[in-house]
């Protein structure tokens, strides 16, 4: 018993690896693009209209919906699969979750450079606060890749399940990846949470 739970906890943190690259390509991808948008609103006129539209696509169009539009045009293209070695179901669910975080990064900086601009300098910090509840969003919704493929801590827990024939130990399976879960990104916004609070009263 004790092997077979320590074959389950290797094989889960390594999926688990999975959702961690997904949410970090994802947020740097947000980050990078989001940022971007963000200067073109500060900057007005219709580099403001242009970017604000764009992030109202994004915002609209389904997350799912665009991951398997891509998944369709990815593995349906010649030049894609003969000139590149990518995982293709990885590198789709990474663009499609970097839409969903591109809005609300950019969201998040327009109103961190607003209070910013007011010297309210404790509020506009929690701009890193507020990028750390949108990677956890991230890495919780990178499950939907078990859809088109990628093997995530999630799909993991659920096909060793469907291997445990005792109810019981199903049910131990399950709240022990819960627990995992919770603890790690609590660890993490506690961390995150005592570096804001010490940048803060340097900047009061």
């Amino acid at each position: 018993m004790f092997e077979l739970f320590l074959n389950l906890a290797a094989g889960f943190l390594f999926a688990f690896r999975i959702n961690l690259e997904v949410g970090l390509y994802s947020l740097f991808g947000g980050v990078l693009l989001g940022f971007s948008l963000t200067w073109l609103r500060i900057k007005g006129g219709w580099p403001k209209k242009v970017s604000e539209g764009f992030i109202t696509l994004l915002r609209a169009f389904p997350v799912f919906v665009l991951m398997f539009a891509l998944l369709n045009f990815l593995s349906h293209s010649t030049y894609v699969t003969q000139h590149f070695s990518l995982d293709i179901p990885k590198l789709v669910l990474i663009i499609a979750l970097s839409a969903y975080s591109t809005a609300v990064v950019s969201d998040a900086a327009q109103d961190s450079w607003e209070y910013w601009r007011r010297d309210d300098y404790a509020q506009a910090l929690l701009l890193i606060p507020n990028l750390f509840r949108i990677f956890t969003i991230l890495v919780m919704s990178s499950s939907i890749g078990a859809a088109i493929g990628v093997q995530d801590a999630v799909s993991y827990t659920l096909g060793r399940m469907e291997e445990i024939p005792d109810a019981v130990s199903r049910i131990w399976l399950v709240l022990g990846a819960t627990i995992f879960f919770v603890m790690f990104f609590s660890i993490i916004r506690f961390a995150i949470y005592q570096i804001v609070q010490r940048l803060s009263r340097k900047t009061a």
